[in-house]
């Protein structure tokens, strides 16, 4: 009996999750924050052991940088959620899957990008990041926001897959209001919400995001305060192609243009 939340949507990358598993020890599961990760993980998943949970002080995640098998205990296929805050437990399930032929073993999901694996310099903290890629043990899935046919905004009548075997018909249908579904946005709570509460959760999202981005998350280099306006130049631009720098440019006349 798998944990699916109630009022879970199916997602089109349910079917290749579950192809994953009868192949693979272990499935990853990557992708932007608040896509819907961790909700399809429980769709599949038996039991789960969330890092992110703050009961008793955060004890999921004491417990597992004490001992990453605590972390890995429950029933298969066994969801542990933002693995990465404990990059150890990456070789922990590989080390599980090289331990048995049984596929389907655990789920890994998390919303930060996974550490690299170690490259052998002295500088790097044993567990800091996985020693080993996980090949052959561990698959990656990359998740993304919901299509418009799996939030219902589209009748799915039309099918790429038949356009591209030239099977390809003609239908007739309402056309939706893109300009609602733009505001709206495609994140997984976002069909739950009426349009000027969507509206409202898409901007302090993206908000949300731009005051947690480091340095590195800037094309330019900037520090966060510099990310709207990187934004700003890029949306200008994606019409049509531009280069880094270019964009950098733009970018710079917008930050130290005079404002009212």
């Amino acid at each position: 009996m798998t944990l699916t939340p109630n009022g879970y949507r199916p997602r089109l990358i349910d079917a290749h999750i579950d192809n994953l598993l009868r192949m693979y020890g272990a499935v990853s599961i990557e992708g932007t924050k608040y896509c819907g990760k961790t909700w399809t993980a429980l769709n599949h998943s038996e039991s789960v052991f969330a890092l992110d949970d703050p009961s008793f002080d955060y004890n999921n995640l004491k417990l597992a940088k004490a001992d990453v098998n605590q972390a890995m205990d429950g029933d298969r296929p066994h969801l542990i959620d933002e693995w990465q805050t404990v990059p150890a437990i990456w070789d922990g399930v590989r080390r599980a899957c090289d331990g048995t032929t049984a596929k389907g073993q655990f789920i890994l999901c998390g919303s930060s990008t996974p550490p690299e694996v170690v490259s052998g310099d002295p500088a790097d903290t044993p567990g800091s990041t996985p020693f080993h890629s996980g090949i052959g043990r561990i698959t990656t899935v990359r998740m993304r926001t919901m299509s418009l046919f799996e939030s219902g905004d589209s009748s799915g009548t039309v099918s790429l897959k038949d356009l591209f075997d030239s099977r390809f018909k003609a239908r007739t249908g309402e056309t939706p209001d893109m300009k609602r579904l733009i505001e709206v946005c495609a994140f997984d709570a976002g069909h739950r919400l009426r349009d000027t509460v969507a509206q409202q959760d898409a901007f302090h999202y993206w908000r949300k995001i731009l005051r947690s981005s480091s340095r590195s998350s800037s094309p330019s280099g900037a520090p966060p305060a510099f990310m709207p306006f990187d934004l700003a130049s890029y949306s200008r631009s994606s019409p049509r192609m531009r280069n880094t720098r270019r964009l950098s440019h733009r970018a710079e006349v917008c930050f130290s243009s005079p404002r009212a």
